[in-house]
């Protein structure tokens, strides 16, 4: 692809260098390069170096685990290769990229991104880089989607493995995550929920967000805060996996039913109102539904999925999960 790009760019440069400032030529090259994976090469490679590709070690996890050192495996593909895999955005958003950064952990006032509480769910800790300013683990990447910037989740993060023999951290790239990636986002879940009812952890939350620049008042950042745990909360409950549709089975680490979750989250932005009317048939009076689908267009979106859902979790708070399989199936 690259090759046919400077291809390109030669055969427009030998047929307009005539006619058309060199100025203007440099701009089309800039463009033409811009839209390529060129320029993220260039950059992992040269301006983002770092010898141990961000790596950081951490002090013994959950399990008594650690390691003070990590190495490599050569696997076929360059450290910029690498670099560009652990941190550039797949268009995955989670919440808000402030949130992340300014959330404390649910009974702690550390950070819920430390790098040690990171490696108690098994994400691969790093440290700060240039690609990587707030030491996000593998796999956790800043998104920006209409003008907003997001925390996603991107395929290194659970296709990046780690074995500590002696010490040593062994990452292989590409390999089996050990994360406990259900743990993640219930814990993620638990500590905006205190965050929000917690005085003390809520104003200091409040006031970092906004010194990060992308929301002014109190009001905004609340408002977010009380949709992000919907969505998380409605996350988890469409997640949740049972025995005999009843008990709830955590996943744990290195386990994940992966293509499970996409289905889920496509299939949620796919429901309509005639199929959540099929869906709550015998779960509520038709009054109730028809108050709940009320103006309702054919399409939703996420702000109608909200509104639907933080009505359900009032009026059938413990039939959530088993709502989803007649939902999703």
């Amino acid at each position: 692809m690259q090759k046919a790009i400077v291809y390109l760019v030669y055969k427009i440069g030998t047929n307009l260098t005539r006619i058309v400032p060199v100025a203007a030529l440099l701009i089309v090259l800039f463009i033409l390069i811009r839209s390529t994976t060129l320029i993220d090469s260039v950059y992992y490679s040269q301006w983002d170096y770092d010898a141990d590709r961000g790596a950081a070690t951490v002090s013994n996890d959950i399990f008594g685990d650690t390691f003070t050192k990590v190495v490599y495996l050569n696997q076929g593909w360059t450290e910029a290769d690498s670099r560009c895999f652990y941190s550039i955005t797949q268009g995955s958003d989670l919440l808000p990229y402030d949130f992340f950064i300014a959330l404390e952990q649910k009974d702690s006032e550390k950070y819920f991104n430390s790098a040690e509480n990171m490696n108690d769910f098994r994400y691969l800790p790093r440290k700060k880089t240039k690609s990587n300013p707030d030491a996000l683990p593998v796999g956790m990447v800043a998104d920006t989607y209409k003008g907003k910037k997001y925390m996603g989740l991107t395929c290194a993060a659970c296709h990046s493995a780690q074995v500590n023999h002696n010490g040593i951290g062994i990452r292989i790239d590409g390999g089996p995550s050990g994360a406990d990636m259900g743990g993640f986002m219930h814990a993620l879940a638990a500590a905006m929920l205190k965050t929000k009812t917690d005085g003390a952890k809520k104003e200091r939350f409040i006031e970092k967000v906004i010194q990060a620049g992308a929301y002014s008042n109190a009001k905004e950042v609340e408002d977010d805060l009380e949709t992000y745990i919907l969505r998380l909360d409605a996350y988890n409950i469409f997640n949740e996996s049972l025995a005999n549709k009843t008990t709830p089975v955590p996943y744990g680490f290195a386990r994940l039913d992966a293509f499970g979750r996409i289905y889920n989250r496509v299939l949620e932005h796919v429901l309509n109102p005639e199929a959540l009317r099929i869906a709550l048939r015998g779960e509520l009076r038709s009054d109730e539904v028809d108050a709940l689908l009320k103006g309702l267009p054919a399409v939703l979106t996420s702000d109608h999925r909200d509104r639907i859902m933080a009505a359900l979790m009032k009026l059938l708070p413990e039939k959530l999960p088993q709502l989803r399989d007649r939902l999703f199936n």
